[in-house]
């Protein structure tokens, strides 16, 4: 009898123990769920921005590939039409041509035809096209970014007011490392770049009709020998762009420090600064180097944190680099244009900080360093 009980009670105290670890797994996703519920928001917020993200990065195949074959079709047009005339030098360019495309699939400045000029208007139709797609592409990548910037700060908000200090702590984290995104440096880059190419052949294009309606018929006919006997300026440097931009940046970083904007000024575009009052070049320099709107810090400096030059050599993309709160922050981008035989930046039209930027950049520089040896706060 005594050991039917003892079974008795073992069974019951099993079948308890069983029941009592049933209930506790069940609670366990209601636990990590509560545990996890702080950063369901920024969990979701980021993992959208991801996605989309990834979709507006890679590229659009199908309006690619399209462009391609519109282009393979005008060289097979054109094969045709000289194979026809028996012109076999031209034939070879563009048998030539197609083989390059068929490897290649892109087509830049240096590849427009010099043997077989009707292909010309094909490739700049082809370069607009597939450049129009790319701009598309780093605009809506900026946008994308703006409206994740604005829900994390929303959230930052929200989660401070709750005395969530951890979760506002990271959406502030995820925020402020926004700006340091390749693909948004990336995005910004191309669509400065493709701005400022715009604005100068838009601007070259005035200059000639200008130029040609201020002349009477006798005037332009003397005129074209000059312009195909003209004799382009010679170069200060005999350095590749690259590296002449880097030391003209090096030497005007020096100026902006000190803030000796008389000497900054013979970096700048020659033609900028002969229309240009002192007061102008100040705010120029204020937009270009938005860290000058803030107090002075011993600690500062500046590098290159990207550098591109475009097809033609002539104009370059350059992001700037300040160093503040013990970590490198990108500034706006500027642009460096190649005149009068040397590269000089330009800030007839840069692009602004915004201020909230500012008001963080101005934050990191406040930011005092850890002592590893302070002594801890015990709890």
């Amino acid at each position: 009898m005594v050991d039917a009980g003892k079974k008795l009670q073992c069974s019951v105290l099993k079948v308890a123990l069983r029941a009592l670890f049933s209930v506790y797994l069940l609670s366990l996703p209601l636990l990590a769920a509560n545990d996890d519920q702080p950063n369901a928001v920024f969990f979701r917020l980021k993992t959208t921005y991801e996605k989309e993200l990834q979709k507006l990065s890679s590229p659009d195949l199908e309006e690619i590939v399209s462009e391609q074959d519109k282009y393979l079709a005008a060289l097979k047009n054109i094969q045709k039409k000289v194979q026809t005339a028996g012109e076999l030098e031209r034939l070879l360019a563009v048998n030539k041509e197609i083989d390059r495309f068929s490897m290649a699939r892109k087509i830049t400045a240096d590849d427009l035809s010099k043997d077989v000029p009707e292909l010309i208007p094909f490739q700049k139709a082809y370069i607009k096209a597939t450049g129009k797609l790319s701009i598309e592409r780093a605009r809506k990548i900026l946008t994308l970014a703006e409206n994740f910037e604005k829900a994390l700060d929303s959230l930052q908000v929200s989660l401070t007011k709750k005395d969530d200090v951890r979760g506002a702590v990271e959406a502030k984290t995820e925020k402020d490392s926004l700006t340091n995104s390749a693909e948004l440096m990336e995005a910004r880059a191309l669509i400065l770049e493709t701005e400022a190419q715009a604005a100068k052949e838009k601007q070259s294009e005035t200059n000639t009709v200008e130029t040609l309606a201020q002349k009477n018929p006798t005037e332009k006919a003397a005129a074209k020998p000059a312009i195909a006997n003209n004799v382009p300026v010679k170069k200060k440097y005999s350095d590749s762009p690259e590296k002449r931009i880097n030391q003209r940046f090096e030497d005007l970083s020096k100026c902006i420090m000190k803030q000796d904007f008389s000497q900054a000024a013979k970096f700048v575009n020659p033609a900028y600064v002969k229309t240009a009052d002192a007061n102008k070049l100040r705010r120029g320099f204020m937009d270009a180097f938005p860290f000058l709107q803030l107090p002075e810090s011993s600690s500062r400096k500046i590098r290159i944190a990207s550098l591109k030059i475009n097809d033609k050599a002539d104009t370059a993309t350059l992001i700037q680099e300040l160093w503040a709160g013990y970590q490198w922050n990108p500034l706006p981008a500027n642009k460096w244009i190649e005149t009068e035989g040397d590269w000089y930046l330009d800030i007839s039209e840069v692009e602004k900080m915004r201020p909230g930027d500012l008001i963080r950049l101005e934050r990191a520089e406040q930011t005092k360093p850890w002592n590893r040896r302070s002594p801890r706060i015990s709890r």
